[in-house]
């Protein structure tokens, strides 16, 4: 199972082939870290928010770091088999600093961190979906960071 914070997240991991049977949505880094904890063999994404407080399962997690970069960090509890992957700061400015580091943008996806967010979850539409998709589709064949990520969540 993958916990997530929102339906941006979804259209990210979805990108990637995840079911609607493989997700649950938990609407806060809060609820993610709980579902995780009482979990195992499960997988939470956050954004990391620099300015929030973080959970206690969060502040744990960030003891276990297994992959950091300026755009990512992935914690592991082997005990439980469990991973956290972090989004820096938050999936917004992580998609779009991806975008522009490949040199891929796309003038239909706003590359504007508070724009992005409201494309991603505001009167969400199979065309938007599809367009992200496809956006994501290609960044992922083009930056390393990226990459990263799919391999985390398979």
């Amino acid at each position: 199972m993958i916990y997530l914070e929102c339906y941006a997240d979804e259209a990210l991991v979805k990108s990637f082939g995840v079911t609607s049977k493989m997700i649950k949505h938990a609407f806060n880094k809060g609820e993610v870290c709980n579902l995780l904890s009482k979990s195992s063999n499960n997988i939470g994404i956050v954004d990391e928010d620099p300015s929030s407080g973080k959970p206690k399962y969060e502040r744990q997690m960030l003891t276990k770091i297994v992959f950091e970069n300026q755009l990512l960090k992935v914690c592991e509890d082997k005990s439980t088999n469990n991973k956290l992957i972090v989004l820096r700061p938050r999936l917004e400015d992580f998609i779009i600093r991806i975008a522009r580091e490949s040199n891929l943008l796309n003038e239909r996806i706003p590359m504007e961190a508070s724009k992005l967010y409201e494309f991603l979850t505001h009167r969400r539409s199979v065309q938007k979906f599809e367009l992200f998709k496809d956006f994501i589709q290609q960044l992922s064949k083009e930056n390393d960071t990226m990459i990263k990520f799919i391999n985390f969540i398979k």
